[in-house]
């Protein structure tokens, strides 16, 4: 009976691994090994809080002149920043009188396979300007692990431009309404990236959108959702509200030949700088009108560690946990470790990174935060070994595989 269920295992599992019966099942498979995961260790609703002691005493500076310069996102060459620019008044941008409604067309909606709403998302974005593929196409190189579950907007940018003929695509954070409703009506589609929660047991997640059109009489963005359906119309205070979660950025996919057009249309977010600055900004003034707003302390955190201030930026990120940040919230955005870890809380960075791991193993920049983090406590095998797992998940992790080269140059 026992040889007969095992030789039952075998074939199942042989099987499954034939290409036409594991595109069909992957994801229910995973859907079962999720709800597996989480009844041997339930999900929490929210990151952990700050650990006793930590960051408590630390204020956040706004009043910042950092050295001009770029921030790293890896922990190569940590230093660097940018000159931050004192508060206005107002962060909304002004603009031309647009038009009161804008329609682009859609060349084909797409509907996401498993985590697959950045491939999709930019499929449709990129097929707009008739390039002709799918997902299919874009997942293989944007998260070679099926289960990774967040693309992001700088995966998407480093495929497109380096390997899409006559396209380009530039982000920035510290977006407005104004702004998406300009590019659209000069007839270039959008993508945000935005806070989704599908229903209360899934819980909040990320989620990319393509805005393919606008409409000022009903106050309604026309979205293309890989996940809800084509033409899905998005109200302008839904959108705004759901896009702060993600420091507003926005992605323009454009032919190479349109950039100065672009760039015109940015005005001075054509800066990244000064798209920082915006952001900052606005985190500033949401956190100070709506103290309880962990997004907009999140976002501050974000933007002040873009310039280099990471002792402001992780007393932000402190305040944000302590309010209630999503527990899938380091699943897309990564820079409360480069805070932690910058301002030595090794501690924090392995924790945080752990209890994520837990409860989802198929992150590469939790497995590349922690590996930074332990060889700086002078865990060197437990370094290698994340950093070798951040690569096995995805090879294409230029920061892991430095990491991992100056560890060890014989990459472990």
């Amino acid at each position: 009976m026992v040889g007969s269920v095992v030789i039952l295992g075998v074939v199942l599992l042989v099987v499954y691994r034939v290409p036409v019966v594991n595109d069909t099942l992957f994801w229910r498979v995973e859907v079962i090994k999720s709800q597996i995961r989480e009844r041997i260790n339930p999900r929490p609703e929210n990151l952990a809080t700050p650990m006793d002691g930590a960051g408590n005493a630390t204020a956040i500076n706004l009043a910042l002149t950092p050295t001009p310069g770029s921030i790293p996102t890896s922990t190569n060459d940590p230093g660097g920043g940018a000159t931050i620019q004192p508060l206005r008044p107002s962060v909304q941008a002004t603009s031309d009188i647009l038009p009161g409604s804008a329609s682009l067309t859609s060349n084909g909606h797409e509907f996401q396979q498993w985590n697959n709403c950045g491939p999709a998302t930019l499929s449709m974005g990129l097929r707009h300007w008739g390039w002709q593929g799918s997902q299919d196409d874009t997942a293989p190189w944007l998260k070679p692990d099926r289960n990774d579950k967040n693309v992001t907007p700088a995966e998407m940018q480093n495929y497109v431009n380096t390997r899409v003929d006559s396209l380009h695509l530039l982000y920035r954070p510290g977006g407005d309404l104004n702004l998406l409703r300009t590019l659209m009506s000069a007839g270039y589609p959008v993508i945000v990236e935005k806070g989704f929660q599908p229903d209360e047991e899934k819980g909040w997640m990320g989620h990319y959108l393509l805005l393919t059109g606008y409409n000022d009489g009903n106050q309604t963005f026309t979205s293309q959702d890989s996940y809800s359906g084509p033409n899905i119309p998005v109200g302008y205070a839904e959108l705004d509200s759901d896009w702060q979660a993600f420091n507003r950025i926005f992605i323009v996919v454009y032919p190479e030949g349109d950039q100065e057009a672009v760039l015109k249309l940015l005005r001075d977010r054509a800066d990244e700088t000064h798209s920082y600055n915006l952001a900052l900004e606005r985190g500033q003034l949401e956190s100070t009108l709506d103290p309880n707003n962990a997004f907009a302390w999140h976002n501050l955190g974000v933007s002040l560690s873009y310039f280099g201030d990471f002792q402001s930026a992780a007393a932000a990120f402190d305040q944000a946990r302590g309010i209630g940040l999503a527990w899938r919230m380091l699943w897309y955005q990564t820079e409360m470790y480069q805070a932690y870890f910058n301002v030595g809380r090794y501690p924090e960075v392995v924790n945080l990174a752990s209890s994520n791991l837990e409860m989802t193993p198929n992150l590469e920049e939790s497995y590349y935060w922690r590996g930074n983090a332990r060889y700086a406590l002078g865990d060197v095998e437990g370094a290698i070994s994340d950093l070798r797992k951040a690569l096995e998940y995805n090879a294409n992790f230029r920061d892991a595989e430095l990491a991992l080269n100056e560890i060890s140059p014989e990459g472990g």
